[in-house]
């Protein structure tokens, strides 16, 4: 069968964990995603590059005693910039745009973001139940930058420094 494009229309969920919500990276539960943020509402898809992961750098970088044609794996590669809206109030912590700001307006923080794709989503912020099959990509969050230019000035972008786990 051949692969065929699908849309998002609604079958993308993306959370924000703190590092230290998840105690195996290669397993998280439902209850530790859904007690971090489930910030999907937040994102937009104009200037996000989704979480993803790319060919990891090989090394190689031989001491005297390898033998010829040694490589190892070097650091996974994978990367994320997120755009996101703007909350109406910068005070604002009860909406998903205010969780998201006032979770990413600090940078240095280690998370996790969890994506989940074409799994029991309805377009809405629905909770991660147990059995769905996720993606853990392990981010330190850097800076932000407002997005202040014509129509779009209701967005700012976060970037992240990839921790080298992705499961």
């Amino acid at each position: 069968m051949a692969d065929e494009q699908i849309t998002s229309n609604g079958n993308v969920a993306v959370f924000l964990v703190l590092a230290n919500g998840i105690a195996d990276y290669k397993a998280p539960t439902a209850a530790e995603i859904n007690a971090g943020l489930n910030i999907t509402n937040a994102i937009a898809w104009e200037g996000t590059t989704f979480p993803t992961a790319t060919d990891s750098d090989d090394v190689d970088d031989r001491s005297l005693l390898d033998k010829g044609n040694a490589t190892s794996r070097g650091a996974a590669q994978f990367e994320a910039t997120l755009a996101l809206f703007l909350p109406k109030d910068n005070k604002d912590t009860l909406s998903t745009y205010g969780k998201a700001y006032n979770a990413l307006r600090v940078p240095r923080v280690p998370v996790y973001l969890i994506t989940r794709v074409l799994q029991q989503t309805t377009g809405q912020e629905d909770p991660a139940k147990a059995g769905d099959w996720v993606s853990g990509y392990r981010f330190l969050s850097d800076g932000w930058t407002d997005d202040v230019e014509g129509d779009t000035a209701v967005k700012y972008t976060v970037g992240f420094l990839t921790q080298g786990d992705v499961a």
